[in-house]
């Protein structure tokens, strides 16, 4: 039988078309997005269909939210490193014993903030190439809102607060004690080099009768929300000394001070300004918050009898004191003072009973004569 050259021609296209239809292939993988919390390792699924083996393919992944978009690249049976993103370093990695039956997945490990975009499987073989699009979104829950007090500001008090560490940008917002949003500065953000958010916002808050202010932090994508309130401070009364009478061989002082927050506190203080032993503070706090401070000490005689109660409190540094100057007498307690001090009260008792007497006598007199 002979073979003509249109015989030849057909038998090299039947070839070709058999070749070509036996290296055709798809990439596969979710349909759905990838949501990776922030330090945890995550599997970006992609495999072709049918299960034939990409060893002898090129992979590639790529990050198209990037124009150095070079995730991973697996060439010739060996990983690429040249044009890798420089972050993604050490983090990607395949099966690659898995390679052999069309698994081309990317795992990545420590995720962080940059690595949220839409990321590309991109297999070719020799003759063929197919791709699928997979979205990697990063969810990273930040520290608590912290607050602090910056001091007065525009006849009010100036309040800062931050959190950081979030992914995506948070909201902050301040809220009276009633839950009423404050009108606030506009936030400072900052954004570090691993993708996570740093947020500040100041705030100017006048004084109210409770003086509690929250920082809320929110982030409504991942349907997160932490809040910090504050208790500004609060200078309560100047303290006041009574005296108790005799005690346990001295005189015994009471000191309170009332109002106060945050708690204060008492200290007593002789002349020379010597801390002085005290009872245990008596500590009571309102339904509003604020103290209430009592406490008692013994005192001995001394050259100036001056004794003195401090309120202080470090935080807001405040402190207010009140002195008191015992009369020596206070402190004489010998028998022969007491008999004469009760000699002497009998003897002005006696004098007045009889300057009473000698009035009413002279007095009836008087009437008896103008009869």
């Amino acid at each position: 039988m002979k073979v003509t050259q249109l015989d030849c021609l057909c038998l090299i296209l039947l070839h070709l078309l058999h070749t070509s239809g036996s290296e055709r292939f798809e990439v596969l993988g979710p349909t759905d997005s990838i949501v990776a919390v922030a330090g945890d390792d995550i599997i970006l699924p992609c495999y072709l269909k049918p299960n034939i083996s990409a060893e002898d393919m090129t992979v590639d992944w790529l990050n198209l939210d990037f124009l150095d978009e070079r995730v991973f690249r697996y060439q010739n049976h060996r990983i690429i490193r040249d044009d890798q993103i420089p972050y993604y370093r050490g983090r990607t990695s395949l099966f690659e014993e898995e390679l052999w039956r069309g698994n081309t997945s990317l795992k990545l490990t420590r995720v962080q903030g940059t690595d949220e975009g839409h990321y590309k499987c991109l297999i070719q073989s020799k003759s063929w190439y197919d791709d699928f699009t997979v979205q990697v979104l990063v969810k990273a829950v930040g520290s608590k809102p912290v607050v602090s007090i910056e001091g007065h500001r525009e006849g009010g008090m100036g309040l800062l607060c931050e959190t950081e560490g979030w992914h995506p940008e948070p909201e902050l917002v301040w809220l009276d004690s009633k839950g009423v949003h404050l009108s606030a500065g506009p936030p400072e953000i900052d954004k570090d080099s691993k993708g996570f958010y740093t947020v500040k916002q100041h705030v100017i808050v006048q004084e109210t009768d409770t003086n509690r202010f929250t920082c809320r932090v929110q982030q409504s994508q991942i349907n997160e929300k932490m809040e910090t309130e504050i208790h500004l401070p609060i200078v309560g009364s100047k303290p006041v000394v009574s005296i108790e009478g005799h005690r346990g061989g001295g005189m015994g002082l009471l000191c309170e001070t009332e109002g106060w927050h945050p708690e204060p506190e008492l200290v007593w203080l002789d002349s020379k300004g010597v801390n002085l032993s005290a009872g245990p503070p008596e500590i009571d706090k309102d339904s509003k918050g604020f103290y209430t401070v009592k406490q008692h000490v013994i005192v001995q005689e001394t050259d100036t009898n001056r004794f003195t109660c401090r309120v202080q409190q470090s935080r807001i540094n405040e402190k207010m004191e009140m002195e008191i100057h015992l009369p020596s007498e206070l402190f004489d307690t010998t028998p022969w003072r007491i008999s004469f001090i009760v000699l002497c009260c009998l003897g002005a008792i006696t004098v007045i009973g009889l300057s009473l007497a000698i009035y009413c006598i002279r007095n009836k007199k008087g009437n008896g004569q103008i009869i």
